[in-house]
């Protein structure tokens, strides 16, 4: 799917992409491709939240080598997203996606503005989930835009991956002496380096009172562990809902038939569809029985 703005291209890229790219263009990825959390802390800056990023999202990352971006919501709340450059080029190149052809990548979170919710193609749409955004069945959304409409009165953000991030850098041979001297005075300066964060360790936890101070975090491990097991609730319950509607927008509908209105309130969802027949509700109700195990109560009505 591709959209044009100020000479170049822009592709959104779902997994399921399958054009060719044959000139440099812009590419806007999908949620499939980063992870996304909203956290509530006590700090007023970005910059400040992309410090604690590795700790929010410890433990929950397949192996890889991430970088985090993050965007401020309103007072205290965040959107802290990770994205592990090399299998992003992994994932791009398996999508037939030659680097050369790429100028500027953009995380989807970053450049939907929740206001409406977006066609992707006939089945899946974008949305947003407490201003986070993601990808749902079309038929539970209300996409009277597509991706394409919305571009083109918008130019996109400065937060992009940079191009030369993916590049593969080749060494001209006459060079290697002058490589093998630069290698050999990097590892010096590695050396001394590491020197350095000896006498650096010894005051680390001096430091770690200090940016407790600053944050104005709990003292005690048994505090920390408290919010931390508070985020993870808040977390499991935006999983469970995007499983849940992703299950929900499974079920095939017939003809005259549709989901009609879709709530989620902390741990609630409310469901409400109109079906053919009776028979058609009880197997709608057999379907929801045989939902993955979730956090969520889920309360579904029919309309006549």
């Amino acid at each position: 799917m591709f959209l044009k703005l100020n000479g170049r291209e822009n592709f959104f890229l779902s997994k399921s992409f399958s054009q060719k790219i044959v000139k440099k263009s812009n590419i806007i990825l999908s949620p499939e491709f980063y992870w996304v959390k909203r956290v509530e802390l006590n700090v007023n800056f970005s910059y400040e939240v992309k410090k604690m990023a590795p700790s929010i999202f410890e433990d929950m990352l397949p192996s890889g080598v991430y970088e985090y971006s993050v965007l401020k919501v309103s007072k205290k709340n965040f959107i802290v997203m990770a994205f592990d450059i090399q299998r992003i080029k992994s994932d791009l190149e398996s999508l037939g996606i030659d680097l050369k052809f790429v100028n500027k990548i953009y995380l989807a979170q970053s450049e939907f503005s929740c206001k409406e919710d977006l066609k992707i193609d006939d089945n899946f749409g974008l949305t947003c989930v407490d201003s986070v955004v993601t990808i749902a069945p079309l038929s539970l959304l209300d996409a009277s835009k597509s991706v394409e409409d919305y571009f083109k009165k918008k130019s996109l953000s400065s937060n992009y991956v940079f191009l030369n991030r993916f590049k593969d850098f080749k060494v001209d041979s006459k060079l290697t002496g002058l490589s093998i001297t630069i290698l050999i005075l990097l590892n010096l300066l590695l050396a001394l380096d590491i020197v350095s964060n000896i006498k650096k360790s010894r005051s680390l936890s001096s430091k770690k009172e200090k940016f407790i101070r600053k944050y104005n975090l709990p003292q005690t491990s048994f505090q920390l562990k408290s919010i931390e097991s508070e985020l993870k609730k808040i977390d499991k319950r935006q999983m469970d809902f995007r499983k849940s509607v992703d299950y929900i927008g499974r079920f095939k509908l017939g003809k005259k038939e549709s989901f009609n209105n879709l709530v989620f309130d902390k741990n609630r969802v409310e469901l409400s569809l109109k079906l053919a027949s009776k028979k058609r509700e009880k197997e709608f109700d057999e379907y929801i029985k045989k939902l993955p195990k979730s956090s969520l109560d889920i309360k579904v009505s029919y309309e006549k």
